[in-house]
């Protein structure tokens, strides 16, 4: 190769390894081969950026043209670096790009962690720098917002974090009608793949067919083929585990008491543990006609199953509480089944009346007040309250998928055939118990409803709930 003299002079400096531009910026020994690299390293002290993006609006410099180049292509969307592999049809703005994509085809990970027993490589030198830092727990790039202390291994992470205080979405959806845009790449991604029904990530178990627009949701759904659950509840005495995080999340409400999900209608004030609870009471509950006609189908298919049984009953009986000194209130007892030392209330508590107009609290007074009525004419049978819940449940947070409509007909057949298996009457005359309710798992294996857990739960009211509630 033939240079000028000034070239061959530099060239030269190749084999050398001499670098006679030094830096004298105070504390900075970095030296370079040539004058320009020397001029463009200063910048980085005096923080000056010379070249100005000239595309209205945009304000961004750089202290080297080359960057400058780079960054126009964002706007214009040039993408000279093609991908030769073939069918892959990949193009990017910088040959660095082109390089590390060329990577995920032949699965070369140059760049190897060299932290004892770590032995984690990546495709790029950024990823290396990243990993390391979580070895050290060094986060250098902190969010500069006000009483904001988040910091990251990564500044790549710093910027998706800073939309959440700006609220910017750059990443936009060119689908035809969908507006949605999102903060990161990533999402648009995944978000693309809605439109296309594009489902990369593949179950690769024997006979599962499943996969996934995500590779998060295909690594939720092998958990359940193993069974990890990563997921555990740090409550006191509480062995509860998940395989994932949303899961365990939604378990702990159960602990808590906490209910995020706030009724949006005037004047409502109701809460939730959850969205779909919510939207089940604004569906049920502020649209009259629609929640009295959800009732009445869950009180036929009851009717009907007592009939086809021949279970004797009286349907909508009236109890005053005229004895309670309330002279104007009755309770409206859905079914009343007579057996021969036992006579069984069985409520169907749609949704587990979570989307009513009554409290817990009132609901127990309601039952104290139904049985003191009963009662008060001398009469003092047995009782056994059924709540039943036809509706889906929650054991421990997770919603329990896997029993049918007719399981549950049998199994509220069978406690109307032996009520004297739930309440034995040499001990108590009453006893409530809570079918289909969501519940709690004990450390002794036992299941305790979460109607219990309720503030307004009365302590006294608890030992009248028969143990364990029943779930299977």
């Amino acid at each position: 190769m033939r240079y000028d003299s000034g070239k061959l002079k530099k060239h030269k400096h190749i084999h050398t390894g001499e670098k006679p531009y030094k830096c004298d910026h105070e504390g900075c020994e970095k030296a370079f081969v040539e004058s320009g690299n020397l001029i463009k390293h200063k910048r980085g002290h005096t923080g000056e950026k010379p070249y100005k993006c000239e595309y209205e609006g945009c304000n961004v410099s750089f202290s080297d043209s080359g960057d400058l180049k780079k960054h126009k292509r964002t706007h214009t969307g040039e993408k000279p670096f093609k991908c030769d592999v073939e069918d892959c049809n990949a193009a990017f703005s910088t040959s660095g790009g082109l390089t590390t994509h060329k990577r995920t085809h032949t699965g070369e990970k140059p760049f190897k962690c060299d932290i004892e027993h770590c032995d984690m490589t990546f495709s790029t030198s950024g990823g290396l720098t990243a990993h390391k830092r979580t070895h050290t727990g060094e986060k250098p790039f902190k969010c500069d917002v006000e009483d904001c202390d988040a910091a990251f291994t990564g500044s790549g992470h710093l910027i998706v974090h800073k939309r959440t205080h700006t609220g910017e979405k750059p990443f936009r959806c060119n689908f035809k009608g969908c507006e949605k845009a999102f903060s990161t790449s990533g999402h648009l991604i995944v978000h693309k793949r809605t439109h296309t029904g594009e489902k990369p990530f593949k179950c690769d178990v024997e006979d599962c067919d499943a996969a996934f627009s995500e590779s998060g949701s295909l690594v939720t759904h092998m958990r359940r083929h193993v069974g990890t659950k990563p997921y555990k509840c740090d409550f006191e005495r509480c062995e509860s585990a998940f395989s994932e995080s949303g899961d365990l999340i939604k378990h702990k409400r159960t602990h808590t008491g906490e209910k995020p999900y706030l009724c949006h209608i005037p004047e409502c004030g109701a809460r939730f543990s959850q969205t779909g609870s919510r939207n089940n009471h604004l569906k049920y509950f502020h649209d009259k006609k629609r929640g009295q006609l959800y009732i009445k189908k869950k009180e036929e298919w009851i009717k009907e199953i007592l009939q086809r049984e021949e279970i004797s009953y009286d349907r909508e009986l009236m109890i005053s509480h005229k004895q309670c000194g309330e002279k104007d209130t009755w309770a409206r007892l859905d079914f009343v089944v007579y057996c021969k030392d036992i006579t069984i209330i069985l409520s169907v508590d749609e949704f587990q009346h979570a989307y009513s107009n009554y409290t817990v609290g009132c609901d127990v007074s309601r039952m104290t007040k139904t049985l003191s009525s009963i009662w008060s004419g001398g009469n003092h049978p047995s009782i056994l309250w059924i709540r039943f819940n036809p509706d889906f449940f929650e054991v421990d947070g997770m919603i329990v998928k896997n029993l049918t409509k007719k399981f549950k007909e049998e199994r509220l057949i069978y406690i109307l055939r032996h009520p004297q298996e739930y309440l034995d009457t040499t001990v108590r005359s009453f006893g409530v118990l809570y079918v289909y309710y969501d519940c709690f798992t004990m450390p002794n294996g036992s299941c305790v409803p979460c109607i219990t857990k309720d503030t307004e739960f009365p302590i006294l009211f608890k030992d009248c709930v028969l143990d364990p509630c029943l779930i299977d």
